[in-house]
């Protein structure tokens, strides 16, 4: 279908069918456009709230924006909120007309960043996730599979990275295994599902109009957001193949 030529209409030899196969061609030109829609995974705008993210910032923007060179990313859209350190530096060191830097003078919080955000969004869908994070080579590739397979919205998996106090590493394995088999549990079950705020991916629609309604206060924006739209009749999906590596707290303090 994506190779018709009109002339393959044309019935040379024996006479002049135009205006049957007119009407052919003007079908099949409509099925060709309903096909493109269904294979067509659609674009995507990359949301990054960071503050003082100096050490991480150049690797995930680095990774992200190579990955993005073979997919349909619309741009990547950072949010540098009250950052004091060399944030914003590192993020204008990267010359790619994807990344847009967004600054915010102050701290006031993630929510706020999000909000920031929505006016340079053109994508199709958004995909939030944290400055602070890793991503294996195919991530991108893996967030288009979740978008193509419609489980969107959808929240992705965590892996603690190992670090050198055993203690904290093992106390992260044993809650991010948790929570992760839980969302497995409830995805498969049609229930409602609590996302991760380390990634997220959401229709365009979906983002704006719930991170509009939700105050610049709100601590948990994912559960809050992920409240928005499942009172709306939308549930968040787990997509196992959409992986993000942490580094968790290695102190009581930082935990809490």
């Amino acid at each position: 279908i994506a190779s018709l030529d009109p002339v393959l209409f044309k019935d040379v030899d024996y006479h002049d069918v135009s205006e049957t196969n007119e009407r052919l061609l003007t079908g099949l030109k409509a099925l060709k456009s309903a096909i493109y829609k269904i294979i067509k995974p659609g674009s995507l705008s990359i949301v990054i709230a960071v503050y003082n993210e100096e050490k991480n910032i150049k690797n995930i923007l680095t990774k992200l924006v190579t990955q993005s060179s073979s997919q349909e990313v619309r741009e990547i859209i950072v949010i540098s909120s009250g950052s004091t350190d060399k944030t914003n530096e590192i993020i204008q060191s990267i010359q790619s007309p994807l990344i847009t830097l967004v600054q915010e003078k102050t701290r006031n919080g993630k929510v706020s960043a999000l909000k920031e955000a929505v006016p340079f969004i053109n994508g199709d869908y958004t995909l939030l996730i944290d400055g602070d994070v890793d991503v294996k080579d195919n991530f991108v590739r893996e967030c288009f599979l979740c978008i193509q397979t419609k489980r969107v919205p959808c929240t992705g998996k965590v892996i603690p990275i190992p670090t050198k106090i055993k203690f904290f590493y093992k106390l992260s394995v044993v809650g991010c295994e948790a929570w992760n088999a839980l969302r497995y549990k409830n995805d498969n079950a049609g229930a409602f599902l609590y996302p991760s705020g380390y990634t997220m991916i959401l229709s365009r629609s979906d983002f704006v109009n719930g991170i509009k309604i939700i105050d610049k206060t709100t601590i948990n924006d994912d559960g809050l957001l992920s409240l928005v739209l499942f009172q709306r009749g939308i549930l968040f999906r787990y997509c196992d193949n959409l992986q993000v590596y942490v580094t968790f707290p290695q102190s009581f303090r930082d935990f809490f």
